[in-house]
């Protein structure tokens, strides 16, 4: 699967963008995401993400009833890379309040 978004608004409500294959995003935004699950407040990635000129905003990952609430804009297991990006107001109860990135 590959996701490509050109000049966006992603507005998530109590959301994340969970993908396993390919996101490729180039001047958008996300804002308001939050998981209360396995981190990544705005995006987990398991695949291959490739964020320019994005920014990210107000996302969270910090419900303390679970484990592993890391990254509070962005959680990645997998390739992630990241161009004139800005990320603000993100927040996680465990690690990287804006980017976890496990490896």
């Amino acid at each position: 699967m590959k996701f490509v978004l050109n000049r966006g608004m992603i507005m998530m409500s109590r959301g994340k963008a969970l993908q396993n294959g390919t996101l490729q995003m180039n001047s958008g935004t996300l804002f308001n995401g939050g998981t209360d699950s396995y981190g990544g407040g705005a995006i987990q990635n398991f695949g291959t993400i490739t964020l320019e000129n994005v920014k990210i905003a107000q996302c969270w990952a910090d419900e303390s009833n679970f484990v592993n609430d890391d990254g509070g804009a962005i959680y990645s297991a997998g390739k992630a890379t990241l161009k004139n990006c800005t990320i603000s107001d993100c927040r996680c109860y465990d690690y990287g309040g804006a980017i976890m990135i496990k490896g």
